[in-house]
């Protein structure tokens, strides 16, 4: 199974983004910086919320996030929603 990490995936667009890739059959895990409510919303639909409190625009949440992606597998891909 192909699988991917959107960074700000709860909400806005990274969230349609994070559903899109759902809905193309992959695992999805997203990642955010501090809405718990929306991270439990795309719980439900089978996405899964990791690195809660994650702001990617500091260094070492940015770090956290490579991190975490290479230790989710050797084929993940990682979508930045914000610039980084």
């Amino acid at each position: 199974m192909k699988t991917v990490l959107v960074t700000g995936g709860v909400r806005g667009i990274g969230k349609s983004i994070a559903l899109k890739f759902k809905e193309k059959g992959y695992k999805v895990y997203v990642t955010f910086s501090r809405d718990e409510d929306s991270a439990h919303e795309v719980a439900a639909l089978g996405i899964s919320a990791v690195l809660g409190g994650t702001n990617v625009m500091h260094i070492c949440a940015a770090a956290r996030c490579v991190v975490t992606t290479m230790a989710l597998g050797p084929n993940v891909l990682a979508v930045p929603t914000v610039p980084l």
